[in-house]
């Protein structure tokens, strides 16, 4: 099964996004041409020479292999559509609730805190809580 993941197109974009999202791997890709293209793919072993640090395996008595939270719910999401469903749902009942909760001003300021890399959302969310702060200071006036 691991292996026909890893000979999908997307599964080896998200890897290498992945990688770069975590800060593991650097400038160049990881993936050439021959990889992504369709049936080609790559196996675990190759993954590693590479640099990638999302995914590990060994051999043995207690061996197997083992993934990232992140990397083995983008498996379990290939494997099974209902579940990728079923996790979206749930992802968004979270979050709503945690909105309802919480309020939009910590919610707003916690993926202001999450989103570092993405200056234009940060500037967005900075003019939307300064709009609710002014918006409660006239309102207590």
């Amino acid at each position: 099964m691991i292996r026909a993941w890893l000979r999908n197109h997307s599964t080896l974009l998200f890897l290498e996004e992945w990688e770069c999202a975590n800060g593991k791997h650097g400038e160049f890709p990881m993936f050439s041409l021959d990889d992504l293209r369709n049936n080609r793919g790559i196996t675990i072993s190759r993954y590693i020479e590479r640099g990638g640090t999302g995914i590990i395996s060994s051999v043995g008595r207690k061996g197997g292999t083992y993934a990232h939270i992140e990397i083995a719910l983008e498996f379990a999401a290939w494997l099974d559509p209902k579940f990728k469903v079923w996790f979206f749902k749930e992802w968004v009942r979270m979050k709503e609730a945690e909105l309802e909760n919480n309020g939009l001003e910590w919610t707003l300021n916690k993926m202001l805190s999450n989103s570092l890399e993405n200056q234009i959302l940060i500037e967005s969310i900075q003019d939307t809580l300064n709009m609710i702060n002014d918006k409660q200071q006239n309102q207590n006036k």
